[in-house]
């Protein structure tokens, strides 16, 4: 992964962690999957649009280090993100109310399954967040 490449995106890593108070959630995004992305925003998903704009500027920020040749890497190993082989994953807090999301990329040599995609963006982000590690939440709540 690039080391942090400007104050906006160190100051957006900062505002991350201090919202999500310990509590990140991931969200895998593929490219093909932008389309229904776009349907649902369009169709009135607060969530969806937010989704829709957070992946649209990553998208510009890897077109623009293409074109600057410094291309943006693989949040999970050396690979330049290029020819759309890559994944979205977005973290951001855990909870419905969540102001503030980052957007990394994962490249298809690193993995092409949720899970396997998931698993090395859990790796790269380790780069931010050291202490990151995955929790199982369980579908169906019991009473304490």
């Amino acid at each position: 992964m690039n080391a942090i490449p400007n104050k906006t995106w160190a100051d957006g890593i900062r505002a991350v962690h201090e919202e999500a108070a310990g509590m990140l959630t991931m969200l895998v995004i593929r490219q093909s999957e932008a389309l229904e992305l776009m349907t649902d925003a369009l169709q009135g998903d607060a969530e969806a649009a937010r989704l829709l704009t957070l992946i649209s500027k990553t998208a510009k920020r890897i077109d623009v280090a293409k074109r600057t040749r410094s291309p943006m890497l693989c949040v999970s190993c050396p690979r330049p993100i290029l020819n759309n082989q890559f994944s979205f994953v977005v973290a951001g807090p855990v909870g419905g109310g969540a102001v503030n999301h980052i957007a990394v990329a994962v490249c298809t040599k690193c993995g092409r399954s949720t899970a396997d995609i998931t698993r090395k963006a859990t790796t790269g982000l380790r780069r931010l967040w050291p202490d990151l590690r995955p929790i199982s939440v369980h579908p169906t709540a019991g009473h304490a």
